[in-house]
């Protein structure tokens, strides 16, 4: 046995994308290519796609990786301003970890970066006490939650998986982060309280698939 080939390794296009994020993403090429190649293949399927925590937007670029996507907007939401309260089931963290990012900065990421066919929104705040949860009422097809912690997880899981088209997929980034058991604990409740099963990807993500 010789164990898991690190195909990644062997995608050119996803290796030179990922030299270019340079340093925009948390993500090891591992869990990066798990996100990149579920954007793939959800451009296909009904609706828009979105990020719940985005940091500096080099998710953004792993989402809008392939050429089909004028008919999708990707709305990308964060607050720019490191994490809100934590609770109790957060541990590891503190409120304002991750730190303040420079939006400009961002914008002017994104604008070189991305092709003109790609449509994009910023919404900025802590989600959802400071969103406007109208603008989202919506169909998704691809939904990315990395929020480090307990509750902005379960909220997101709560809000968006009832606006998944059909075939329409939530990955939540850090399930198998030992520094984030916060994520694991609202992964397992949305599952059990819901009754909508996960799967447990090896990378340390949890999948939902509508």
């Amino acid at each position: 046995m010789k164990g898991v080939a690190p195909l990644w390794e062997k995608d050119s296009e996803f290796i030179s994308l990922y030299k270019r994020l340079n340093g925009s993403v948390l993500l090891d090429k591992s869990r990066a290519y798990t996100l990149y190649q579920l954007a793939k293949r959800q451009s296909d399927v009904e609706g828009d796609y979105l990020e719940l925590g985005a940091y500096r937007c080099g998710t953004t670029l792993l989402m809008a990786s392939q050429d089909n996507l004028a008919k999708k907007t990707i709305f990308i939401l964060d607050s720019f301003e490191g994490l809100p309260t934590v609770s109790n089931h957060d541990p590891y963290w503190v409120e304002g970890d991750i730190g303040t990012v420079n939006l400009d900065e961002i914008l002017q990421f994104l604008s070189a970066n991305l092709t003109k066919n790609i449509n994009y929104k910023i919404i900025k705040g802590f989600f959802p006490n400071q969103i406007d949860l109208d603008a989202l009422n919506r169909t998704f097809s691809f939904i990315h939650i990395d929020t480090d912690l307990y509750q902005p997880t379960l909220d997101g899981l709560n809000f968006f998986y009832t606006k998944l088209s059909p075939g329409g997929v939530i990955l939540v980034d850090d399930f198998g982060n030992m520094s984030c058991p916060g994520v694991e604990k609202a992964v397992k409740e949305f599952s059990e309280v819901c009754g909508v099963k996960y799967i447990f990807l090896y990378t340390g993500q949890a999948l939902f698939i509508k």
